[in-house]
């Protein structure tokens, strides 16, 4: 009787601790997804933001351009534009 009493004994202990090790480890997985999202989110809005205010800049040089060029070339500000954007995205994506 006794044998089966510290058997009972030692496996109650074990199985506590194993279970408040899971719990802990769910409680951190949960923890850190819950971070992880509220950082990509995060992280999304900026980057939108920072491509919106890209595509105006973008706007911009072009009309600067067409303007300092004057009436005779209307579309070289935009083709120029485009031309730099295009080598700048090349050169990045080259190995």
């Amino acid at each position: 009787m006794e044998k089966n009493k510290n058997k009972n004994d030692w496996k109650n202990i074990i199985q506590g601790f194993a279970g408040d090790m899971l719990e802990r480890a769910s409680d951190n997985v949960s923890k850190k997804v819950h971070v992880f999202v509220a950082q990509l989110k995060r992280r999304t809005i900026g980057l939108a933001l920072v491509l919106i205010g890209f595509i105006f800049s973008l706007v911009s040089a072009a009309i600067l351009i067409n303007a300092i060029s004057g009436n005779e070339y209307p579309w070289v500000g935009w083709g120029l534009t485009g031309l730099i954007i295009i080598v700048i995205g090349y050169v990045m994506s080259k190995d």
